[in-house]
C-alpha cells in the first residue's frame, strides 16, 4: 500500500474516532479482504474465518473511539481479528471478552453513529428486540450480565442466552451481508459438510446443553433433508441422520422413508441388519403398529436364512427381535402370543454361546416383558430365573452382576404389578447391595464398564421412582448424574421425585431446565411434564412454565 493510501486511512480512522459513520464505513470496505485473509490464515477454516471477521467488524464499529494512535490502526484491527480467532478455537460458544482490547466508555453519539453503518443495522434489525437490546447494553452501554438482568427483569441464564444467539446470529447476517457485497473477499471453499456441522454442534452439546446453539442443529437438520432427496443414499448420510435423531432432534418423519430407500439399495449384510433395526425403530417411534410387525416379520425371516447360510451371527439375530419397543407393538394388535412363538423358536435353534449371551439376555428380558403382558406371571418369574442363571455360565463373567439385577428388576416389575410392595421393596434393597458392591469397584473398571453400572443404577432408580419410594430412588439418580448419564428423563423424573419429597423448588426447577436442554423433543418433554403425578399441582406455575421452556431468543 502506498504512502498516499496509509495517509488516506489514517485519516479515515481520525474522522471514525469522532463519529464519522461514513468514514468507518470506508475504513472497513478498504481492510475486509485483508482481515479476511488474516482470520482465515490464523483458522484454516472458511466458515470459522467468515464468522471471525463478521464478529471483528462489529467489535471495530463498536470499540473504534478506543484507536488512540490513527497510525496503528492495522494493527489494531488485526489485534481483534486474532482475538476472535483465538475465542473460536475456544468454542465457538465462548464468549466474547470485552478485555480483549482496549476500551473506553462510549458516548451515545458514538452509539448512534456505529447503528448508522448500513450493515450493522441490517444485522441488528435481523435480531430479535430481546437480543438486540442485550447486544446494545453489553457491548455499547458496557452493562454487566447481572445489570442486563435486573434491568430487563430476567435471569442472568436468560441473557447469556440472549446474547449468545444473539451473538450468532448478528455474525451470520454480518457474513451474509459480506458474502454478497463482496464474493471477491472470500477465497473459493466449499461450505462445511454436514458432518462438519454436527460435530461442531456435538461439541457445544457436550460442552453446556443450556447454550448449545440450536440453530446450528437446525441448519444440518435441513441440509441434510436436502440431501438425502439424492439417490443412492451414502452410509454416511444415513448413520448421520440416524444419530441427529436418538442424540439431539426427534424426526422420524422423513427417517421412514430414508430407510426405506436405502433398504432397497445394494447393501453388505451387516449393513442391512443395522437398516433393519433401524427402521422398524423409526416404525416404532411413529407408533404404526402394523407396519412394525409386518416390517418385523420379514427381518426375522430374512436373518433365519442368513443364519443359517452362516452369513449372519446368532447376535444379530437375536437383535433383531429383542427390542422391547418393538415387541410392544405385537402386544398393541393383539398378537403377543405369534411374538413369544417366535421367540421361543429361536431360543430352541440358537446354541447358547458365550459370544450370544448378553443379546439373549436382551431377548429374556422382552419376552419376560411379552408374557407379563399377557398375564402370565408365573412363566415370567420362569424367565426371571433364566436371566439370573446367565450370571452362572460364567461366575468371572464381567456382566455377570448385571445379570443378577436385571433379574431382581424383572421380579420387582412383577411383584409391583400384584400391589406385593413387600417383595418389591426387599428385591429392591438387595439390587441396591449387589450394585454398591460393585461401584466399589470402579475405579477398576473399563469406561464401558462404567457406563454399564450407571445404567444398572439407572433401571433400579427407575423402579423405585415409578412405585413412589423417592427416597430410594433419588440417591441413585443423582449417582447416576454425577456420574455422566444425562439423559433428559434423569433429571425429569428427578425433579419429581425431589419436588415429591421434600419440596426443594430451586433444586427441581434447575433439574426440569437441565432436562429440557437435552430433550430431544420439546413438545414430547412438556406433555411429559404435564402427565407426572407429582407435578399436577404447578401445571400452571411461571417459574414451572419458564423451567420447561426455551428461553426467547
Amino acid at each position: 500500500m502506498s504512502d498516499t493510501s496509509n495517509t488516506n486511512e489514517y485519516e479515515l480512522a481520525r474522522r471514525a474516532r469522532q463519529g464519522d459513520a461514513e468514514a468507518l464505513g470506508l475504513l472497513i470496505e478498504q481492510n475486509r479482504e485483508r482481515l479476511f485473509a488474516l482470520a482465515y490464515a490464523e483458522l484454516r477454516h472458511y466458515a470459522d474465518a467468515q464468522d471471525a471477521v463478521a464478529s471483528a467488524l462489529l467489535n471495530i464499529c463498536i470499540h473504534i473511539r478506543s484507536l488512540r494512535q490513527p497510525e496503528r490502526m492495522h494493527a489494531w484491527m488485526n489485534s481483534i481479528v486474532r482475538n476472535e480467532a483465538r475465542r473460536l478455537r475456544r468454542g465457538p460458544e465462548a464468549p466474547l471478552r470485552l478485555d480483549d482490547f482496549p476500551h473506553e466508555s462510549l458516548a451515545s453519539d458514538t452509539l448512534q453513529a456505529v447503528l448508522r453503518d448500513a450493515e450493522i443495522t441490517q444485522a441488528l434489525d435481523r435480531l430479535s428486540p430481546n437480543q438486540a437490546q442485550a447486544i446494545q447494553l453489553f457491548y455499547f452501554g458496557q452493562l454487566s450480565i447481572r445489570e442486563i438482568a435486573l434491568r430487563s427483569g430476567h435471569s442472568e441464564g436468560t441473557v447469556k442466552s440472549w446474547l449468545h444467539y444473539g451473538r450468532q446470529r448478528l455474525a451470520a447476517a454480518m457474513k451474509e451481508e459480506s458474502s454478497m457485497t463482496h464474493p471477491s473477499a472470500l477465497p473459493n471453499t466449499a461450505d462445511p459438510s454436514i458432518a462438519e456441522l454436527l460435530k461442531n454442534y456435538s461439541k457445544q452439546f457436550d460442552k453446556d446443553p443450556l447454550t448449545a446453539d440450536y440453530n446450528l442443529l437446525a441448519h444440518t437438520r435441513e441440509r441434510l433433508k436436502a440431501e438425502i432427496q439424492r439417490r443412492p443414499l451414502s452410509s454416511e448420510l444415513v448413520r448421520l441422520a440416524m444419530a441427529i435423531h436418538w442424540n439431539w432432534a426427534a424426526d422420524p418423519a422423513f427417517l421412514a422413508p430414508m430407510l426405506a430407500a436405502y433398504l432397497q439399495q445394494s447393501l453388505t449384510v451387516e449393513e442391512e441388519v443395522w437398516a433393519r433395526e433401524e427402521y422398524v425403530n423409526i416404525l416404532t417411534v411413529l407408533k404404526q403398529s402394523a407396519e412394525v410387525v409386518k416390517n418385523q416379520r420379514a427381518s426375522l425371516r430374512w436373518a433365519r436364512e442368513q443364519w443359517e447360510a452362516g452369513r449372519i451371527t446368532s447376535e444379530q439375530w437375536l437383535h433383531l427381535i429383542s427390542n422391547s419397543g418393538q415387541a410392544e407393538q405385537w402386544t398393541n394388535l393383539g398378537i403377543q402370543d405369534e411374538w413369544i412363538a417366535l421367540f421361543n423358536d429361536m431360543m430352541a435353534v440358537i446354541p447358547p454361546t458365550a459370544e450370544n449371551r448378553m443379546e439373549r439376555f436382551y431377548t429374556l428380558r422382552t419376552a419376560c416383558l411379552m408374557v407379563q403382558a399377557a398375564d402370565e406371571h408365573k412363566t415370567a418369574f420362569v424367565i426371571t430365573e433364566q436371566i439370573r442363571a446367565l450370571a452362572e455360565e460364567d461366575i468371572s463373567w464381567d456382566k455377570a452382576y448385571e445379570m443378577r439385577v436385571q433379574a431382581d428388576c424383572a421380579a420387582m416389575r412383577l411383584y409391583a404389578a400384584e400391589g406385593k410392595t413387600e417383595k418389591f421393596l426387599t428385591l429392591g434393597m438387595h439390587a441396591i447391595t449387589l450394585l454398591e458392591e460393585q461401584r466399589r469397584r470402579v475405579a477398576e473398571m473399563t469406561k464401558e464398564g462404567r457406563i454399564r453400572l450407571l445404567i444398572q443404577y439407572d433401571n433400579v432408580a427407575c423402579l423405585l421412582y415409578f412405585q413412589r419410594q423417592y427416597a430410594l430412588s433419588i440417591p441413585l439418580h443423582r449417582y447416576v448424574l454425577e456420574l455422566g448419564y444425562n439423559q433428559e428423563y434423569v433429571y425429569k423424573w428427578l425433579a419429581a421425585s425431589v419436588w415429591a419429597y421434600n419440596g426443594d423448588r430451586a433444586r427441581a426447577l434447575e433439574l426440569l431446565r437441565q432436562g429440557r436442554a437435552r430433550a430431544r423433543s420439546l413438545e414430547e418433554y412438556q406433555a411429559d411434564f404435564a402427565e407426572l403425578p407429582e407435578f399436577q399441582g404447578v401445571l400452571e406455575a411461571p417459574d414451572f412454565m419458564e423451567a420447561i421452556t426455551v428461553p426467547s431468543p
